[in-house]
């Protein structure tokens, strides 16, 4: 089970893996991903965007590599960026910032 409870998140299943992407709880802006393993329903960290986000955009690429694009956070009126990881890389490795503008239309590849 999600230890936090969380909303505006995004929400994104890779293979078998069902990530959830940052979000807002009423108090904290998450920059954290977890993912929960369909098979065994087993949840795992996966690291922590350079972002705390909340109202993301999140999307799979080629079954692999997830994204998270724009958002909003406490600190900033807009987030103007996306990050990505490699969902087959180590559980610990962060999820590593792209320089890409995000233009509040919707993630679909």
């Amino acid at each position: 089970m999600l230890e936090q409870h969380r909303a505006y998140h995004g929400l994104v299943l890779a293979g078998s893996e069902l990530f959830v992407v940052g979000g807002f709880d009423g108090t904290d802006y998450f920059p954290h991903t977890r993912s929960c393993n369909m098979d065994t329903l087993k949840w795992e960290d996966r690291g922590a965007m350079d972002e705390h986000r909340c109202y993301v955009r999140a999307c799979v690429y080629d079954k692999n590599h997830i994204f998270a694009a724009g958002g909003f956070n406490r600190s900033t009126r807009r987030i103007n960026g996306v990050e990505g990881a490699n969902v087959q890389q180590a559980r610990d490795h962060p999820i590593i910032p792209l320089l890409v503008k995000y233009d509040e239309s919707d993630a679909t590849l």
